[in-house]
């Protein structure tokens, strides 16, 4: 089981700086990142080339780990595209700080629900 990073920013006018903040501790510790760079918010989370990777490259157990919530899907429509994908593929989701932070949105518990 490991941890995977997500990194995503929205313009080329902004960088992942903020995220890798973060992220650090898991940064240190030579978890690999997976970008999707300048990439619109519009475009659902499981249609993104980065974050696509990262599902073909991840095993059972693994857990993703994202800044924040805003960084993978800004939308109920996103979330519920990607939790059946997440539960299916048996990997964890963890939000590193902000809304939904420290919840594991592919849990099987009712609060994620």
């Amino acid at each position: 089981m490991a941890d995977r990073l997500y990194l995503r920013y929205s313009t080329d006018k902004q960088t992942d700086a903020r995220q890798r903040h973060a992220l650090a501790p898991l940064l240190a510790a030579g978890a690999p990142v997976y970008e999707d760079p300048a990439t619109s918010t519009r475009q659902l989370s499981l249609d993104r080339v980065g974050f696509t990777r990262l599902l073909n490259e991840a095993a059972v157990g693994d857990t993703i780990r994202i800044a924040d919530a805003a960084r993978l899907f800004r939308s109920v429509a996103d979330i519920l595209a990607l939790r059946p994908v997440l539960i299916r593929r048996g990997l964890h989701l963890r939000v590193e700080s902000g809304l939904l932070s420290g919840i594991d949105l592919a849990s099987d518990d009712p609060a994620p629900r």
